[in-house]
């Protein structure tokens, strides 16, 4: 489905991208290992070491990976040793998953200020957003006003304005934020504009920046329904607001039916990937707990035991009774000691 670029509100996002330019320098950008790896991961045609070869190229990212790959979540029977192998042991869908917690964890776990949730509860909802829209964008095929990479770019980036909110957020106002008007009320912006204009400031393409800006609009344009109708999903979920997500809630399949139902998704696309979803977030939730945990300390390996077997030698390792008493500190029992 072809997507329009020229939106009234791209003039909002290049004014807020004005007002806001210097915090959205000081923000982290999605590593550029993400962007090579989504573009080959979903590529038919790439081989295996193609795609593990771009993560690799990333040391920090390359350790990351590995920790998680080799945690109890995993369970894996032995100790993996790179990338290429985490692929082969866990599969690509896993490793994906990781590779897109690894790249975004400094841009999403960001403090949750006046939003309800955590730090680790912001990462978990943008990894479950991007995840959601991009396979809707999956399973409408060529229905979908994005493609499945770039609804995951979009879900990943469709909060990180809230960054740029929270910088501002009066501290004597403790919230909580109730929707975009308080937001622009409070501060003069929100956090879908901020979102969108820190993805014009990459350069991303002008039908995502629309996209971003506008999922939450009443009638948001076919570029947005996606995120609107994934950020939905997720919400009535509580990913990221609540210590658990309640993935066995009921899906509100007739708001999300209104949403998508201009882009041609019917019940049965609906109940298909409401199906999916409750796994992959599940995934991402528990991968992201095991996440945070402190790395296990190196345990040093015992002292060799002595070999020497001379008499001396002999004599030197061992004690007598009563040196061994005397350190354990217990007193002699009467008519035992010679």
């Amino acid at each position: 489905m072809a997507t329009s670029c020229d939106h009234p509100v791209r003039e909002t996002v290049a004014s807020v991208g004005r007002a806001l330019a210097s915090e959205i320098d000081g923000l982290p950008r999605l590593s550029v290992v993400l962007e090579r790896f989504l573009a080959r991961a979903h590529d038919s045609t790439a081989s295996v070491g193609a795609i593990t070869a771009d993560l690799a190229a990333d040391p920090t990212i390359e350790r990351w990976l590995l920790r998680q790959a080799n945690s109890g979540y995993h369970a894996v029977a032995r100790p993996l040793a790179d990338v290429g192998e985490a692929c082969v042991v866990l599969g690509l869908e896993t490793v994906a998953r990781m590779a897109y917690a690894a790249c975004s964890r400094n841009l999403l776990g960001h403090a949750s200020g006046p939003y309800a949730g955590t730090e680790r509860g912001a990462w978990l909802h943008g990894l479950a957003v991007s995840s959601a829209a991009g396979r809707l964008a999956a399973l409408l095929e060529d229905r979908s006003p994005l493609t499945p990479t770039t609804a995951r770019v979009a879900g990943l980036l469709h909060d990180v304005g809230k960054q740029l909110v929270i910088a501002r957020w009066p501290a004597h106002d403790r919230g909580p934020v109730r929707d975009v008007a308080h937001e622009r009320a409070t501060v003069g912006f929100d956090h879908a504009s901020a979102s969108a204009a820190v993805a014009a400031s990459w350069d991303l393409p002008a039908h995502l920046v629309v996209a971003i800006a506008t999922h939450h609009d009443p009638q948001p344009p076919p570029a947005a329904r996606l995120l609107a109708a994934a950020d939905r999903l997720m919400n009535h979920w509580r990913v990221g607001t609540t210590t658990y997500p309640r993935l066995d809630a009921e899906p509100p399949r007739g708001e999300l039916a209104t949403i998508v139902l201009p882009l041609g998704a019917g019940p049965e696309t609906i109940d298909r990937w409401c199906e999916e979803m409750p796994p992959l977030v599940a995934g991402f939730d528990e991968m992201l707990r095991w996440s945070t945990r402190p790395a296990p300390p190196e345990i040093a390996a015992p002292a060799p035991a002595s070999s020497d077997t001379t008499p001396a030698g002999r004599a030197r390792g061992r004690r007598s009774r009563r040196e061994r008493r005397d350190a354990s500190g217990r007193r002699p029992r009467r008519g035992r000691e010679r």
